[in-house]
């Protein structure tokens, strides 16, 4: 039978005392975990009330809880990925990539580390094209597709892929020069994933993150409104938040994109026209560019932000 020290280890001490209130019988700890989980999935689905959410979305998750529930989402998603999915952001995804592609100047023969590599993220792509990648992510099951991926390309002994947490790297110290990630620092405790990647970083080495914002009142009801689409303990960042970056690295900038744009999906989801939808796309993103320039408050009210940081 589980002790109450484990329980708090695997879900924290809030979570237990919720679940051993609704269920008031003495049970393991999987048993623990998988009622949890259902909590979890009810919530989305909107058939509990207001005070299990509180439980499930308000509570902020200790480091074991936040990696277990991180794993287990993105296990499950992996499985249940449709190629729609891929489709949904390959616009606006490849349109970021290839500004953080581009801010890496020459890359060719660095050694480069993916924060959160999923099946044929940035570590596949800049070790097809000459650098020196590894990679990581929380969930084995993507791990584990990935690593085909590689073979696949025929990239054995050039891209390294290990299943890991971002709070605990287990590269030594300076290690790279380049670290990069896509949409994955808001998954986690960002205190301590600084503090990682300040540590595998060699000295003038470099970091480059995009990343959801949280202040666009418009993409917070979006996210409302699918819950099922994220995992319960990530949080989009907010220009607080980078204070964190400024206190641990020499220099620090961001650029944010995305504003005006995210009226295109008019064309994407409420009446579907695909020329219609890449042509707005590059219009906003136009429109976009000269509109921050003027007025660079709303800045912060963007979808992504292309986080760069030097040690």
């Amino acid at each position: 039978l589980a002790t109450n020290e484990d329980l708090r280890l695997r879900l924290g001490a809030n979570a237990v005392k919720k679940v051993r209130e609704k269920h008031n019988w003495t049970r393991n700890a999987e048993t623990i975990v998988s009622i949890y989980k259902q909590t979890c999935d009810k919530r989305r689905q909107g058939i509990l009330g207001k005070k299990v959410s509180a439980m499930a979305t308000k509570q902020p998750a200790p480091l074991v809880q936040r990696q277990f529930i991180e794993e287990r989402f993105h296990d499950d998603k992996i499985k249940k990925q449709q190629p729609a999915q891929a489709t949904y952001l390959s616009l606006p995804a490849n349109y970021a990539i290839g500004k953080l592609v581009q801010a890496l100047g020459d890359y060719r023969g660095k050694r480069i580390l993916e924060f959160g590599c999923g099946v044929d993220g940035l570590a596949i792509y800049l070790g097809r094209r000459g650098a020196i990648t590894d990679g990581f992510d929380i969930s084995g099951n993507v791990i584990e597709l990935a690593r085909q991926r590689v073979k696949d390309y025929g990239l054995d002994g050039k891209v390294n892929l290990k299943k890991m947490s971002a709070e605990s790297l287990e590269y030594p110290n300076d290690s790279f020069d380049i670290v990069v990630g896509n949409a994955i620092l808001h998954h986690c405790d960002l205190s301590l994933a600084l503090e990682g990647i300040w540590r595998v970083l060699r000295e003038g080495g470099s970091a480059y993150f995009l990343e959801p914002l949280d202040h666009n009142f418009l993409l917070k009801v979006y996210r409302r409104l699918t819950p099922g689409e994220r995992s319960i303990t990530e949080k989009p960042l907010s220009f607080a938040d980078f204070h964190h970056f400024r206190q641990r690295f020499a220099e620090f900038e961001h650029e944010e994109m995305y504003l005006l744009t995210l009226a295109c999906f008019l064309w994407r989801f409420v009446i579907p026209n695909e020329y219609l939808y890449r042509q707005a796309f590059y219009k906003f993103l136009h429109l976009d560019s000269k509109l921050l320039r003027i007025i660079p408050y709303l800045n912060k009210y963007c979808w992504t932000t292309l986080l760069k940081f030097k040690k």
